[in-house]
């Protein structure tokens, strides 16, 4: 729910699990919230509920073309995610990665601008975004992606170890 807050089946799980555990207004606030994030979604329109389901359907498709190494069909398979819900970052996110695997990197930063413009604390965005100044060249924009990335999660052990990745390069050690 912190890389996608308007993950309605997260949040009616979530809201499930804290009622079983008798912990009852944290579970009324959580289903509020829910409720709330359908009406915005255009639940109320025919087919809207489902959006999110189709979305993270083609999602999964995406990433099982991601593991076999088929790149531009999990790109096509992002896309089509996005399309039925361009306000999960987290597909945005993947979508980055299977660019990044495409060899894609500009398109890849582009599309990491576009989840930070709503998203500025999106870690696994900023993630990205540093893997990618990298892999281009531009070391000292991966150190500073990857610098706010672990000033906002600052126990994130693979943030630490690319950070360690450019010290050590930097002393040639």
């Amino acid at each position: 729910m912190e890389l996608n807050p308007s993950y309605t089946e997260a949040l009616l799980s979530l809201s499930i699990t804290l009622n079983d555990m008798g912990r009852y207004e944290e579970a009324k606030t959580v289903y509020r919230r829910a409720s709330e994030t359908v009406e915005v979604a255009g639940a109320s329109t025919p087919g809207g509920i489902f959006r999110g389901r189709i979305a993270n359907l083609h999602a999964e498709l995406g990433e099982l073309y991601l593991a076999l190494g088929r790149n531009e069909d999990a790109i096509l398979e992002y896309r089509k995610a996005l399309a039925a819900a361009p306000e999960y970052p987290d597909l945005r996110v993947r979508m980055v990665v299977a660019l990044r695997e495409a060899g894609r990197m500009a398109e890849g930063l582009e599309e990491t601008e576009k989840v930070l413009a709503g998203h500025p604390g999106n870690i696994p965005a900023r993630i990205q975004q540093g893997i990618l100044c990298y892999l281009s060249g531009d070391k000292a924009s991966a150190r500073r992606a990857w610098e706010d990335a672990l000033f906002r999660d600052p126990t994130n052990k693979l943030v630490q170890l690319y950070l360690n990745m450019l010290d050590r390069e930097s002393t040639g050690k």
